[in-house]
C-alpha cells in the first residue's frame, strides 16, 4: 500500500509532467492540496534526489531565485 507521501509525490510528477514545461514551487503548492504534517520542499527535494524530477533556477523580479521543476 502506498503512503501517502508517496501518493503525493506521484500527483506531483503527474502534474509537471501532464503541464509539459517546468513548473514553479509556487504553482505547484497551488495545485496540490498538502496535509499540514507534509512540507512541499522535502518532496520536491527527494523528487530530485530521486531522479524523478530535474530542478532549476531562475532569478525572480525581486533579486530572489525561484526553482523550477521538470520531467527527468
Amino acid at each position: 500500500m502506498k503512503t501517502q507521501q508517496e501518493k503525493l509525490k506521484k500527483r506531483i510528477v503527474t502534474l509537471v509532467k501532464d503541464s509539459g514545461l517546468p513548473v514553479g514551487t509556487q504553482d505547484i503548492a497551488e495545485r496540490v492540496a498538502l496535509p499540514g504534517s507534509v512540507a512541499l520542499n522535502d518532496l520536491l527535494t527527494e523528487l530530485v534526489a530521486e531522479r524523478r524530477l530535474r530542478r532549476s533556477y531562475t532569478l525572480l523580479a525581486n533579486g530572489d531565485r525561484g526553482f523550477n521543476y521538470d520531467i527527468f
